[in-house]
């Protein structure tokens, strides 16, 4: 799906992640409606977090994959409002390398490929979002009992690579979810999806499949 801001979706004003985790679970929805039954859901990153939110509002998710959600990360002093300030100033790509670099702890080689590939005209068109996620990815706190609503067999991925904040994260969001378990992907980051898509697919077959 295409979130707030990005792709097809529309924006609005009045931004909180729980309009996201509305949104999700709208889809989920309609999906479960035109299939006959629950779906599967997936979600990385902001996305997964949006996702974790969703399917505490709806009993039609069979399976959770959830790829470093990073809900609770914390961000370093003044680099939300170095963000906001390249985002004010139209340099997305600053502002969107602030965080695949500073908090993300990209490579020069990861970025340099992730710069020549389609992506990049996508991330840089949605690079007006990323302040209000990276404040509500700061701001966040687990509050006990908030995903015991999620009944879904529930995994989450985390690279072996990635930066320690996002692991952090993950074990975190791992410990809010019920019966949740998490598998390391071993010698990759953040963006195994970019690295090695047609493992991270078996991954997910084997997990959601019968």
């Amino acid at each position: 799906m295409d979130r707030r801001g990005f792709g097809a979706s529309g924006d609005g004003a009045g931004y909180a992640i729980e309009r996201e985790f509305e949104d999700v679970a709208a889809v989920v929805e309609a999906a479960a409606a035109r299939t006959g039954g629950p779906v599967g859901l997936w979600g990385h990153s902001y996305g997964a977090g949006c996702a974790m939110g969703g399917t505490t509002l709806t009993n039609n998710v069979h399976h959770l994959v959830l790829y470093e959600p990073g809900l609770g990360i914390p961000y370093p002093a003044g680099s939300i409002e170095a963000i906001e300030e390249a985002v004010a100033a139209g340099d997305m790509e600053t502002a969107i390398l602030a965080v695949l670099v500073g908090i993300m702890e990209m490579t020069h080689e990861e970025v340099d490929s992730l710069r020549s590939s389609p992506r990049w005209p996508t991330l840089l068109a949605g690079t007006p979002t990323v302040p209000r996620e990276c404040r509500a990815e700061d701001s966040w706190v687990y509050r006990p009992g908030q995903f015991d609503a999620i009944t879904a067999p529930t995994l989450l991925l985390a690279g072996s690579h990635s930066p320690s904040v996002l692991t952090k994260a993950t074990h975190e969001a791992a410990a809010a979810i019920p019966d949740a378990r998490i598998r390391v992907l071993q010698g990759h980051g953040h963006l195994a999806t970019r690295t090695d898509p047609a493992m991270v697919a078996t991954v997910l077959r084997q997990f959601i499949l019968p």
